[in-house]
């Protein structure tokens, strides 16, 4: 379920208008995204789309606020959209909140990495790669190991991963679990440039490198960085997905 808030050059709030692609960024930002709070809202994810076609808000269980923002328009006139719509933000907030609740009470007990909110309260996606892939080179020279390349990428299912040309790649939600669990997941690839499997002698190199490491494996567990879903029935019966366009709202599955 999520719900979706969308404005028209038909819709009578004139807040913002559908746009064509622009020859330069207005802002400078180019595709990346930015999180600012919104007053009575929190924090909202502005976030610049080549695919959408006018300004839309999505409030979804789990991950918050995003505004899509149409390459042709600017920040500005994102944040002006986002607060024009601030009453209809907490309106459906509150109400995903409830289907949050709902599925807590039956979900798996584990933390999701939420990003957005992570952000908002501390560094952002680009700093969060830099510390990363810094971290990877100092726990590397240390211990002698080296690699090919290293990405920081934000992946839905795995921590990190080390491809058989010794290519390793980092989630950069792992930015924001504790120091030691990075520490062991960078470790974690690292071993593997040297032994491709999860063998005897895998975990034994790996436990020269960091004290207990199926104990530090257990502790990562208690981590996802897999967004929970929905509840498969709607508990509220607010239906699939709300959505505002040309003046009207409505709701549909």
């Amino acid at each position: 379920m999520d719900v979706h808030n969308s404005i028209l050059d038909e819709d009578p709030d004139k807040v913002g208008v559908a746009a064509s692609t622009p020859s330069r960024d207005p802002d400078g930002i180019g595709g990346v995204s930015t999180t600012i709070a919104v007053d009575g809202v929190g924090p909202v994810l502005f976030e610049r789309s080549k695919r959408a076609r006018r300004l839309s808000i999505s409030v979804r269980p789990f991950r918050g606020v995003r505004v899509a923002v149409p390459l042709g328009l600017s920040l500005k006139k994102a944040e002006a959209f986002a607060h024009a719509k601030s009453r209809w933000i907490r309106k459906h907030l509150g109400r995903m909140k409830r289907v949050e609740q709902k599925y807590e009470a039956t979900r798996p007990d584990a933390i999701w990495v939420d990003i957005v909110a992570s952000s908002a309260q501390g560094i952002g996606r680009v700093a969060a790669g830099k510390k990363l892939i810094n971290r990877l080179n100092e726990l590397a020279g240390k211990h002698d190991f080296s690699c090919n390349k290293v990405s920081v990428r934000n992946q839905r299912t795995r921590w990190g991963s080390c491809s058989p040309g010794n290519n390793i790649s980092l989630n950069v939600k792992l930015a924001w679990l504790p120091d030691e669990l990075i520490d062991y997941v960078i470790l974690h690839e690292l071993v593997h440039t040297r032994v491709r499997n999860h063998s005897k002698d895998f975990w034994a190199m790996l436990d020269g490198l960091v004290t207990h490491a199926k104990r530090m494996d257990s502790r990562l567990k208690e981590y996802t960085p897999i967004p929970p879903s929905p509840p498969s029935r709607d508990p509220d019966g607010i239906g699939g997905v709300s959505t505002y366009g040309v003046g009207t709202s409505g709701t549909s599955i």
